[in-house]
């Protein structure tokens, strides 16, 4: 009778790991998610800066000469093309290539 209720404990208590293992695994998924996001979130804020400070630059250009053509980039940031009326900038190591078409335009993914 002793070795059955072990085999119950036993039992019971290998239900329960599984049901807490099961439990907690969505919140480790999650977690994993997170840390890829801000991962994500710390690249973005990266490359929005080398945007922000590309415009400025641009803008500074286009008034000094009347074409965006030789505006300074900043590190990591490529001028692809300007001209008098539009410019494409260009953001990222291969495979991951960020562009902004402007003036005016929004950051948008892959080259110009």
């Amino acid at each position: 009778m002793l070795t059955v209720n072990k085999a119950i404990v036993l039992a019971l208590t290998a239900v329960v790991a599984f049901a807490v293992w099961r439990y907690a695994l969505p919140a480790e998924q999650q977690a994993a998610v997170q840390a890829g996001d801000a991962a994500v979130s710390v690249l973005d804020t990266r490359t929005d800066a080398r945007f922000t400070v590309a415009e400025a630059n641009l803008q500074l250009q286009v008034q000094s000469t009347g074409s965006y053509a030789g505006a300074a980039m900043p590190e990591g940031a490529t001028l692809v093309r300007a001209d008098s009326g539009a410019y494409c900038v260009q953001v990222g190591p291969p495979g991951t290539v960020t562009h902004l078409a402007g003036p005016g335009g929004s950051p948008v993914g892959g080259p110009c």
